[in-house]
């Protein structure tokens, strides 16, 4: 089946000890950095195990005894369905791929070791190396070679039953998934988001009659204005929030110091008994002060004052608070509308059927229009840009995309050459025998670069698709996604076949060009003598980067070092507390790479499958220890939507195989009268590809993003084939209070108000709020800070329900009644009226009345809807030496900023702890109404 190897193709042939010394160096790499995670895993709670404590407690998991080992038996036992239940759709999905790849090779191992491994042993070309092992060593007019494009064809359409399967099962969970998100997130499960809105067309009433011809009523309509100043001033707000923060922070660590230091005193308390003195009479520390410049009109006279730090920030916030509450209450309805809008519907199926239709007859007119769109995933400076700038964009991000492909393939080839033992070995004329060490771990090294070298791409790729002015930041990751698997294939799959050394890759070019018939016969020669190569890589992708995986090494160092340096405010520990993110869309390619190289050498040289399934098995294990208790789920919530890049990256691997294998068999085409057969053979395989493939995409893909007409008033769904659903909707109802008997449908005004009138409804009293939501609240309700979206298990709601009585009395009209803040994080609950809450002797009433368009803010620029009253966090002062400060703050700060000292303390080493037991549902609705009352008695005087 081969020739002579040529020059460019031995430079990359791996030695068999050669091969050795790279398994035994990663197996030696991956077992050492799996014992350094059992280890670690114990100490480092915030990298290893957020979820046991540092979320909202009715998705916190069980946390793991101390015993280093102790991890591995119940990720064993966790289930795929677990998993969903805990997490979302999207990392449910991402198991399930990753699990069709490892049963895939494993099938593919035990067949090709006991089918293919001995014919390619008997084979009659006596190649050397790795090559002995592979398809290779089999004769060019050998009728053996049918045996390994037999085995290749049914692993083709092996692959496409079980993608088609997985298809079919998505179909179920994502509509199932769909009908949920009317009650879990109902206001984004109602809301479209269009753009390109221009003239008339940025007019509610105009868009009101525009959408109106859909069932049931327009309920909302917010067109987006420029809020760019505004924003400018929370952010100032907020940073001078963190820094008064950090202030108050070291200012209770000094005085719990001084306190040490004075209960360390021989005698002290003993004076101060016989003194009939207290505690709280000792003199707290200085406070603390900072040079503050002076600049006059003249540059030439500068001066500098001291100044009470915390007196100072105080001051500023107090400022820009007026500033902010000044400019929500005269500019806001003066800001330049955008050529954007968020269109709310009573109904669900109202607004996937908006997406889909065409809206206006002009081109390049209300367009795109996007579904389940959360105002934290939008991207508010690109809502304004046009469609024609936003293609111009496009095109100049592809050059740039582009060039940097060229650049990064070129660098491959350069590394694969200079760590090339036979080349350096050659142009320093060395004697390759006196060190052969070198040339044996040359297997390692080269697949190590690359690795590194690919791992740096994303980077740039979010910038360019930042620039090209994409809407959300989904879209972003989606196009990330798909982007670097394209650069992955490129770089790593197609450069390192053609050439080992620039030396070889210039004398194959020399030979194409002075004989191009010689193609085909110089890429079959190339596929068949690459796969030594891609042995090593996959091993080392299956020991050492599966390992690393594991322990986490990036966030190691952001979550754990950097915190210890910089995180000194309560609010600065809790982020750094809060689980870490999974990066889906640089994970899924990475993944996809092993699966396309695997499947194009899995019959080729079947020693590849075991190590493509060790890659998949260790993954699927790692995956289930990661999203138990390491990731934190909402921060990719996607509804599922991942599924679909990795279906379409599925496709794209499979045609590259078959385009590979169509090439090895037109370059044989003379050798004997069967050639013509298999060619024919090669070309049906792509054939049942391209037919499954434009099957899935136009029957199935609307399936996979919009809601049936046939469900579009279905409570629940139910199949047979997955009995998992009974499951989740049997929590799903019993958490929302849905009755499963009940034979009438519920449709969505059971859920979402039906005003006809725009901009107009009445919004609902917010329900139950977790803790961990809470702390979000109390993280960014008062500062304007953009909140992380929420997860498509539960909503995010304000008050605590428990704690509330229902009341006959009516709500007072709502302009007496001050905003609450952070409305864009509220859900609504429809079956509550008015509410009171009991603190002592103090009743508070709430009611839908006292939130007034809320549904209007919560899809409006965040800055719009932040609060001019902030909060501040700091830690709890057990010496009571910081309450003079603090009265003298709030004081300073009245109806403008206080205090809050719960929830967090300063622990024995002076860091501050976060206490995340605290019941803050209690504590922040008092604290809420306080404000409200300081911020309504200021606006009045």
């Amino acid at each position: 089946m081969s020739a002579e190897p040529q020059k460019a193709v031995t430079a990359k042939s791996v030695t068999i000890d050669g091969f050795w010394y790279a398994l035994v160096l990663n197996l030696i790499i991956g077992v050492s950095l799996v014992v350094a995670f059992c280890i670690l895993r114990p100490m480092i709670k915030r990298v290893y195990s957020p979820r046991t404590y540092a979320i909202e407690e009715k998705k916190r998991v069980p946390p793991l005894r101390r015993n280093p080992f102790s991890w591995i038996l119940p990720t064993l036992k966790t289930t795929d369905a677990e998993i969903l239940l805990k997490t979302n759709l999207d990392s449910y999905m991402i198991l399930r791929i990753i699990r069709f790849k490892m049963f895939f090779f494993a099938i593919s191992t035990v067949l090709s070791l006991s089918i293919l491994l001995p014919i390619s042993i008997t084979g009659t070309e006596n190649n050397y190396d790795l090559m002995r092992l592979s398809a290779a060593n089999i004769n060019q007019g050998s009728n053996l070679f049918w045996i390994y494009l037999v085995y290749y064809t049914l692993s083709i359409l092996l692959i496409l039953f079980i993608l088609f399967r997985e298809c079919r099962n998505y179909v179920v969970l994502r509509q199932n998934s769909l009908i949920q998100s009317r009650y879990i997130e109902p206001q984004k499960a109602h809301t479209i988001l269009v753009c390109g809105l221009r003239g008339k067309l940025s007019d509610e009433k105009h868009l009101n009659d525009i959408f109106s011809i859909l069932p049931g009523n327009v309920k909302n309509i917010t067109v987006n204005r420029d809020a760019s100043e505004l924003d400018t001033l929370v952010k100032k707000r907020d940073c001078i929030i963190q820094k008064l923060e950090v202030c108050l922070t070291n200012y209770v660590v000094d005085c719990k110091e001084h306190f040490s230091e004075l209960s360390k005193q021989k005698g002290f308390f003993s004076k101060l008994f016989r003194s009939n003195q207290t505690i709280t009479t000792i003199k707290p520390p200085e406070l603390p002060t900072h040079r503050k410049f002076n600049f006059r009109k003249s540059l030439a006279f500068v001066s500098t004052e001291k100044v009470n730090t915390l007196l100072y920030f105080s001051e500023k916030l107090v400022k820009y608070n007026k500033l902010i509450r000044e400019f929500q209450s005269t500019k806001v309805s003066t800001l330049k509308k955008k050529q954007s809008a968020f269109v709310t519907f009573t109904e669900q199926i109202a607004a996937h059927l908006a997406v889909q239709s065409i809206v206006n007859h002009q081109l390049l007119t209300v367009t795109p229009k996007l579904l389940d769109t959360d105002p934290s995933d939008v991207i508010w400076k690109n809502l304004d840009i046009r469609p024609y700038d936003r293609r111009i964009r496009n095109y100049i991000s592809i050059l740039i995309t582009a060039f940097i492909v060229i650049t990064w393939g070129s660098l491959s080839v350069l590394l694969t050459s200079l760590v090339n033992f036979d080349s350096i070995a050659k142009a320093l004329d060395i004697n390759t025998e006196k060190i052969s060490f070198l040339r044996n771990i040359n297997g390692f090294i080269a697949p190590l670069l690359i690795a590194t070298l690919v791992s740096v791409l994303p980077y740039f790729l979010r910038f360019l698709l930042d620039l090209e002015g994409k809407l959300r930041y989904s879209d972003i990751e989606f196009e990330v996604c798909r982007r670097y698997y394209m650069f992955l294939a490129f770089t790593v799959f197609i450069l390192p076949q053609i050439a080992a050394s620039i030396t070889g890759l210039l004398e194959i070019l020399s030979e194409l060009y002075d004989s191009p018939s010689l193609i085909l016969p110089k890429i079959n020669q190339i596929l068949l003598l690459s796969n030594p190569f891609f042995i090593t890589f996959v091993i080392l992708k299956a020991f050492s980067v599966t390992s690393s995986y594991l322990v986490m090494v990036p966030s190691l160092f952001t979550r754990c070092v950097l915190p210890w340096i910089y995180a000194i405010s309560p609010r600065q520990r809790y982020i750094s507390e809060k689980p870490s993110t999974y990066d889906w869309a640089t994970m899924i390619p990475q993944h996809f790479l092993i699966f396309l190289i695997g499947t194009t050498y899995a019959a080729i040289a079947p020693l590849i499958n075991i190590f493509c399934f060790i890659y998949f098995l260790l993954i699927y294990v790692i995956y289930h220890y990661q999203f138990m208790y390491v990731f934190d789920d909402s921060t990719f919530s996607l509804g599922g939507s991942s599924f679909l890049c990795s279906i379409k990256q599925a496709f794209s691997s499979l045609y590259m195989v078959e385009i590979i294998w169509l090439l090895m068999m037109l370059a044989n085409i003379k050798v004997n009268k069967s050639a013509i057969a298999r060619v024919v053979l090669s070309l049906l395989v792509i054939l049942i590809t391209y037919t499954v493939d434009k099957n899935i995409n136009k029957r199935m893909n609307p399936l996979f993003k919009y809601l049936p007409l046939s469900l579009a008033k279905s409570k629940y769904r139910t199949s047979k084939k997955l009995p998992l659903l009974q499951k989740l909707n049997s929590d799903f109802l019993t958490e929302y209070n849905l009755n499963s008997d009940s034979d009438e449908d519920i449709s969505d005004t059971d859920s979402i108000n039906t005003e006809d009138s725009v901009s107009l409804s009445e919004p609902q009293l917010p329900s139950q709020k977790s803790q961990e939501e809470n702390i979000n609240y109390l993280y960014s309700g008062y500062t304007g800070v953009q909140p992380q979206s929420t997860s498509a298990v539960g909503s995010i709601n304000l008050i605590d329900t428990s704690l509330l009585t229902e009341t006959e009395n009516s709500p007072t009209p709502a302009q007496n009644h001050p905003k609450i803040s952070n409305v864009r994080d509220v859900h609504l609950d429809p079956k509550v009226s008015s509410k009171t809450y009991d603190k002592g002797n103090e009743k508070i009433l709430y009611s839908p009345r006292l939130l007034p368009e809320l549904e209007q803010k919560s899809f409006s620029h965040p800055a719009l809807s932040a609060d001019s009253y902030s909060l501040l966090w700091m830690p709890d002062d057990e010496t009571g030496l910081c309450k003079e400060i603090i009265t003298s703050l709030n004081n300073v700060g009245k109806g403008y900023f206080s205090i809050f000292t719960k929830g967090a303390y300063i622990n024995k080493r002076n860091r501050v702890s976060i206490d995340f037991d605290f019941n803050f549902n209690e504590h922040l609705l008092g604290i809420e109404t306080l404000a409200h009352e300081q911020q309504d008695e200021n606006t009045k005087e």
